[in-house]
């Protein structure tokens, strides 16, 4: 393992972290949940000459939901599957051709509920960063990879306040242009937290932008405070 990711897995597992993550993902907006839909995610990191970058799709035109939208690779849990991670590894393999072998899982972050209210389960693991794809194009139209920093960037990201639950949430939007393709990405929704998560788990750092609606600063100020003691 690079040391990169060494320190990345050494971040997102230890008890300050965990704090980071949940406050960033809202929890507690989670508990309670009553959803017969569940579902597990991979968010794939790996080093890149010294950086952290995390690996996406696109999704295609021909899946039944979410069309065209960028996510991680994942899906529904099956009757077969033995837990959240063996979902989260089969739908990988199945969607962009990674081999769980070469996986190594990190950790599980809070669920969290997807506009469609399945219950997600996302789980962090580490890959190759010369893993080969075989993308499936009836489920994925594309797979690109970011700087995990990037979703700390104020350059990239805007945002606009939803009612989500019963409360008023900021959500973030990161346009990411591809160096490769020239492509813009906008990632939103539940990746664009998950990230936005990781990142500031990860960077121990708060993002350039704000974190809550307007006339609140509950998210913030309990993240300043996590990550002022993470620096003891």
């Amino acid at each position: 393992m690079d040391a990169s990711t060494a320190d990345a897995k050494a971040r997102l597992t230890d008890a300050v972290g965990r704090e980071i993550v949940a406050t960033v993902m809202l929890e507690t907006t989670l508990k309670g949940l009553d959803s017969d839909k569940n579902a597990a995610v991979l968010v794939p990191l790996f080093d890149s000459n010294g950086s952290i970058r995390v690996l996406l799709t696109k999704r295609s035109q021909f899946v039944s939901s979410h069309k065209g939208e960028i996510c991680f690779p994942g899906g529904r849990v099956e009757a077969s599957d033995r837990d959240d991670v063996d979902t989260a590894l089969r739908e990988t393999e199945e969607e962009i051709g990674l081999a769980r072998e070469h996986v190594e899982i990190v950790t599980h972050l809070p669920s969290i509920l997807s506009r469609n209210l399945v219950c997600v389960r996302p789980i962090v693991g580490i890959i190759p960063r010369d893993a080969r794809l075989s993308v499936d194009p009836r489920e994925v139209e594309s797979a690109f990879s970011m700087p995990l920093a990037e979703f700390l960037n104020a350059r990239i990201a805007r945002s606009r306040t939803i009612l989500w639950r019963g409360q008023r949430v900021l959500m973030p939007f990161f346009d990411y242009r591809d160096s490769e393709t020239n492509q813009v990405h906008t990632v939103y929704g539940l990746t664009g937290w998950i990230c936005l998560a990781v990142a500031v788990c990860v960077y121990r750092k708060m993002p350039e932008f704000d974190l809550d609606p307007p006339g609140e600063n509950e998210i913030r100020q309990r993240l300043k405070s996590l990550l002022a003691s993470s620096q003891l």
